[in-house]
């Protein structure tokens, strides 16, 4: 058989395995790993919630500044004899989705058409166009500031 030091051996690993199959599970007992998760709260969505409603708004009332006509800004793209030679570009400057605007004017060299993309409130934002549009049309404009008459 076993001599007694083999035996006390074995006792001693079962004792060691058998601790640290038990331990675990009474340490963490109580855990909340060991807790079903719950498939339902009681928590409503707050369109549902009529104490919601019954909160006041955190800001009661906005105001927006819409800048006068007299300080929006533009880029002209030049002034020529007939629209016929700039309406491709016209075109597909319309289909990008940008405002363009051409007024008729008499010279002595007579009537010319000047076209201009944009209505924006801003130099800088009139310049950051006039990057855009040479970039992608090709067209070498320049930033102006649009009079109250010239607006539509």
């Amino acid at each position: 058989m076993l001599s007694s030091v083999v035996r006390q051996w074995l006792v001693i690993l079962l004792s060691i395995l058998l601790a640290s199959l038990a331990v675990p599970k009474l340490i963490f007992m109580n855990d909340s790993i060991n807790q079903p998760i719950l498939t339902h709260t009681s928590m409503v969505p707050p369109h549902l919630d009529p104490a919601v409603k019954q909160m006041k708004p955190i800001v009661s009332k906005m105001s927006m500044v819409i800048p006068q006509k007299s300080s929006l800004w533009a880029v002209q793209i030049g002034s020529f004899k007939s629209l016929i030679n700039i309406q491709k570009t016209i075109d597909q400057l319309k289909n990008k989705g940008f405002t363009v605007q051409t007024r008729a004017f008499d010279t002595k060299q007579g009537k010319l058409w000047r076209v201009w993309v944009g209505e924006l409130i801003s130099r800088q934002a009139a310049e950051d166009l006039n990057s855009k549009l040479h970039q992608d049309f090709g067209v070498n404009g320049f930033v102006m500031r649009l009079e109250q008459n010239q607006n539509v």
